[in-house]
């Protein structure tokens, strides 16, 4: 039992989508039983796979969670948004693999998220090159929704999106 506990938390979930956004969705199991498991249980949570992942680093996850220690409630509010952009992302990959169209409320919903977020995306000068940045965004703890949708529109528009595929067994569905 502790062993399937351990696999279940955030720190020691499996990275198998090979994007963020994949995994992002990966980190719901058991969804087709009626008893799914949810690691994104709370905001920390979500700030703790961000890092895992390599959206932003320690830095930025201090300033998520002191904001949110701050401002309890704007935590909850992002993370239950965070998790119904989720399942609209799950549901943009799910449709393509069942070869089926999507529902027009997940792609409205991704759409508005990656609409916020192409405002707030720069270009950053560096040692010689540039790289992406996001504008910071103090106020706002669903800001680390952008990365994710990006993440989702890149892979959606890609020729990649064929290799996308669901694990078969009912009790897993993840996809990679």
């Amino acid at each position: 039992l502790l062993g399937v506990m351990e696999e279940r938390v955030v720190a020691n979930m499996e990275l198998v989508g090979g994007r963020a956004a994949v995994d992002f969705i990966n980190t719901v199991s058991d969804r087709s039983t009626g008893a799914p498991h949810d690691r994104l249980r709370t905001f920390g949570d979500v700030v703790d796979w961000c890092v895992r992942v390599e959206l932003f680093g320690n830095i930025e996850a201090g300033r998520l969670k002191d904001a949110a220690a701050a401002r309890p409630a704007d935590a909850e509010a992002a993370l239950v948004r965070i998790r119904e952009i989720r399942e609209a992302i799950y549901e943009l990959f799910l449709s393509h693999i069942q070869n089926r169209p999507p529902d027009p409320a997940a792609v409205e919903s991704v759409n508005g998220v990656l609409a916020e977020g192409l405002r707030n995306r720069r270009l950053k000068p560096g040692d010689g090159e540039f790289c992406w940045t996001w504008t910071e965004q103090p106020e706002r703890l669903d800001w680390i929704l952008w990365p994710l949708v990006w993440s989702a529109a890149e892979l959606l528009t890609s020729s990649e999106i064929e290799r996308l595929k669901e694990c078969a067994q009912d009790s897993c569905r993840w996809v990679f």
